[in-house]
């Protein structure tokens, strides 16, 4: 064996590198806020809204976090997930939610809108100071989860009770949204010319959705009230959408009633319109 040969054996494979890419679009909840990205535990990158950031990790599992300052103490809320990065580029988006964030990982297609209305922060220094931190934790209600329902209407669950409805709709699937309706459920949308009335009317009302598959949803500040067998999920939140390669940020009030009945949770009353 030539002796050139023995030292490319000799030496170790170098390290594969993952890119990833974290995207924070504009929105109305704490827009003025630097969040901070950390990386298996450790503060890596700010980000402030409007920007995406890049970074480079060896391939492998990782655990990816945002972390959310709260006002007037030390204090950090933070939303992680542990992924498997590499060796194809990895995209994740920020959504806003009443106490922290979101963490998504999309896809290059959903990506690209996304960076195109971002800029890239080329700044790789970070304000981040030591402080507690703390998983952030969905909104706590009175009320235990109940088993979902044979049609697929699943149980708004013990975090909250619209987090059903946010995963139906970010499915993009309209059968699985209207399944979340009681058969004689009132929506009254916020681009609706008249109110829909009962289950087959609001299938109707989200048949479009499937033609937008990037849009998506993300609940903000609300708050939810639980009597017994009724629930009221009342707040702010915010539509993302693609049109013509262009995302937009709006922001919409909505309340969500909801009544368990057999132990499914289903929707009776749901109102939505546009933040003026």
């Amino acid at each position: 064996m030539r002796p050139l040969a023995v030292l490319a054996l000799a030496l170790p494979l170098a390290a594969q590198a993952a890119e990833v890419t974290v995207i924070r679009p504009s929105a109305f909840i704490g827009a003025d806020a630097v969040y901070h990205i950390a990386l298996d535990g450790r503060p890596l990158r700010d980000i402030e809204t409007r920007q995406h950031v890049r970074f480079d990790v060896p391939d492998g599992r990782h655990v990816l976090a945002v972390r959310c300052p709260k006002p007037m103490n030390l204090e950090y809320a933070e939303t992680r997930i542990e992924e498997q990065l590499g060796p194809a580029p990895a995209f994740f988006v920020i959504e806003p939610k009443f106490d922290c964030v979101t963490l998504t990982r999309i896809d290059a297609r959903a990506a690209a809108p996304l960076l195109g209305n971002t800029r890239l922060r080329t700044d790789t220094s970070t304000r981040y100071e030591a402080g507690k931190v703390r998983p952030s934790a969905a909104l706590e209600t009175a009320s235990p989860p109940a088993p979902a329902a044979a049609d697929g209407a699943a149980s708004p669950g013990a975090a909250s009770p619209s987090a059903a409805w946010v995963e139906a709709f970010n499915s993009r699937d309209p059968a699985r949204i209207a399944a979340l309706y009681d058969s004689h459920a009132v929506l009254i949308g916020a681009d609706a010319a008249r109110p829909a009335v009962g289950r087959a009317a609001i299938a109707a009302y989200y048949a479009g959705v499937a033609g937008r598959p990037m849009d998506r949803v993300a609940l903000g500040e609300h708050q939810v009230r639980v009597y017994g067998d009724w629930a009221i999920d009342s707040g702010l939140c915010n539509f993302f959408e693609v049109r013509d390669g262009r995302s937009s940020v709006s922001a919409a009030r909505y309340t969500l009633v909801w009544r368990r009945r057999d132990r499914r949770w289903l929707i009776v009353e749901h109102h939505s319109s546009r933040v003026p």
